[in-house]
């Protein structure tokens, strides 16, 4: 054996390429987030202790982040290439690209075509983790049994995924991220705030506001309206992505898949129930009499809000294409309910229907002199109010005061050892969210009494002007109005010309109420002290005020 180094010099050697020669660029991925396995760190050291060993110019890095390999659309890799094609047409090309082990490079089902895709660009692949050296003569056969081998564990690893995805979506619980308005928690997230042992998802503050949005949509609010309140509430929200939650069934707490035959219903808290859902994409026979119009017409605020007292059809509304002058009709063709000018105009000597709930409105607002005897009205009531209050108050406190004493008498007897920390556990848990209750009620309690006498002198303010602020008002704010005064139950009767309606906010009511007295009372008695007597004679009118208070605060919201 000894002879046979004799011969040595006649063997083949692998021809070194040299280091001054080889200019790369470097790839790492993970698959995912959570992927612990082969690490970036740990690919990024095999890789530098390679080209060092072999003195690599290394030239640009690219990936370091999770890109699944199951598809070659990866942005990293994408970059990389783009790159080594640029550098091609320098004097100084890429002439390597240098990968941790073959399947970072690619295990999709076009891994051998990317690979000579890179070869025929001049490029050659090598494995930091064999640790040979660079060299002329490549191993292409098994290069690609390689990312054969890769691909065919990527195919089971999906099968046995698609598998236990399967199982997730029939337990109800949530693949990918929630939609807007929830908040994903689980083992596997970015942020430390979000994490939770289980998988969890919950409403966000974002999502409270949207409940309101379904309930908008389901009292009939078109979407420019929704989108107008939201955006007031801090929330941005496009047509498009509006359309797009109305539709999707995930807020109702279903979940389809194409995985499943079935609709599965998700773990999650719905924002929606089914039927509301169904209700808003107008899967179920509904009565759509209080939908408004889908069409704003800020010429026409009045459309879809007047009744015809023949058909009981909603009024609609048109623009002559003649002389540009906007009209209300019955929507019913061939109703004898007529049509009506929205204006005064010259040829038209007769009101138009604005003009007829200006006048409306009118008959419901306060004059001059009603001014301060409503004013005391309104501060009786609510002074009434607020004892009522302050019983509920003084009972809330004397309920906390006791709640405190137990909670104090049963932690005293934890640490004596009486009582086991299990029952402590519980006991102290009820106690709390009974606390958190009261607390509750207590705030609100706070809000009522301090916010509404706060109120008064704007709510005299906007009964006073009711149809100058109906004027100035937008398309918005004036079906705001319309609804809080009439709850959309005005008739035009064609024969007087006139609007009627047998729906009235409560407040307004007394308010027409207390004219009617008003007038009586300088009829049969002009006296000094005609405004005494009747502020004592309105003194009846106190009940019904306290029912119209929820509908006045909810008008004094808009002022």
């Amino acid at each position: 054996m000894k002879d046979l180094k004799h011969l040595e010099r006649l063997q083949k050697k692998k021809k070194v390429v040299k280091s001054d020669k080889i200019r790369a660029v470097t790839y790492t991925r993970i698959s995912s987030n959570g992927q612990s396995n082969f690490s970036i760190e740990l690919q990024e050291e095999t890789i530098t202790e390679y080209c060092l060993k072999y003195d690599i110019e290394v030239v640009g890095q690219f990936g370091g982040k999770a890109e699944s390999a199951k598809t070659d659309n990866r942005k990293e890799f994408n970059k990389l290439l783009d790159f080594i094609r640029q550098k091609s047409k320098t004097k100084s090309p890429i002439n390597a690209l240098i990968v941790s082990q073959l399947d970072r490079f690619s295990r999709s089902d076009d891994n051998i075509y990317l690979y000579n895709k890179v070869k025929k660009m001049g490029v050659k692949i090598y494995k930091a983790i064999n640790g040979q050296p660079p060299c002329d003569i490549e191993d292409d056969l098994g290069d690609k049994i390689e990312l054969l081998l890769a691909n065919q564990d990527n195919q089971k690893r999906r099968k046995n995924c698609i598998g236990g995805m399967i199982k997730k979506l029939q337990k109800g619980e949530l693949i990918g991220k929630p939609p807007m308005g929830y908040d994903y928690y689980g083992p596997l997230v970015r942020d430390k705030n979000f994490y939770s042992h289980e998988q969890k998802v919950l409403i966000n503050e974002d999502g409270k506001k949207l409940r309101k949005a379904w309930q908008w949509k389901l009292q009939g609010h078109n979407d420019t309206v929704i989108m107008n309140r939201l955006k007031s509430m801090g929330v941005k929200m496009y047509k498009q992505k509006l359309s797009k939650m109305w539709r999707n069934t995930f807020y109702c707490g279903v979940r389809f898949s194409s995985l499943l035959e079935e609709p599965v219903v998700g773990l999650w808290e719905p924002m929606v129930s089914i039927k509301e859902f169904a209700k808003v994409n107008g899967f179920l026979k509904t009565d759509r009499s209080h939908y408004e119009s889908t069409i704003m017409e800020d010429y026409r605020p009045l459309q879809g809000f007047i009744y015809c007292p023949e058909c009981g059809r909603k009024f609609t509304g048109y623009r002559s294409t003649k002389t540009g002058t906007h009209y209300y009709k019955c929507s019913l063709r061939g109703c004898s309910g007529g049509n009506i000018n929205a204006e005064r105009t010259q040829n038209s000597t007769q009101e138009g229907m604005h003009d007829l709930f200006r006048s409306l409105l009118e008959s419901y607002s306060l004059n001059i002199e009603l001014k301060p005897i409503f004013k005391d009205l309104l501060e009786k009531t609510f002074k009434e109010l607020d004892k009522e209050t302050t019983e509920q108050r003084k009972w809330l406190k004397t309920q906390k005061t006791v709640l405190e004493n137990d909670i104090e008498g049963v932690t005293t007897q934890f640490f004596r050892g009486k009582i086991k920390e299990s029952i402590y556990d519980k006991m102290i848990s009820k106690m709390e969210t009974d606390m958190e209750e009261i607390d509750s009620k207590l705030e609100k309690l706070n809000f009522k009494s301090s916010n509404l006498l706060k109120k008064i002198d704007t709510c005299v303010e906007i009964t006073s002007n009711l149809p100058r602020i109906w004027d100035l008002a937008n398309y918005e704010d004036k079906q705001i109005i319309q609804k809080t005064c009439f709850y959309n139950e005005i008739k035009y009767f064609k024969k007087n010309r006139q609007l009627r309606t047998s729906k009235v906010n409560t407040v307004l009511s007394e308010i027409r109420r207390l004219k009617e007295v008003k007038q009586g009372k300088n009829e049969k008695d002009s006296s000094e002290n005609s405004d005494e007597s009747l502020l004592v004679e309105s003194a009846g009118l106190e009940p019904a005020s306290k029912k119209g208070i929820k509908v006045l605060s909810t008008c004094l919201v808009h002022d």
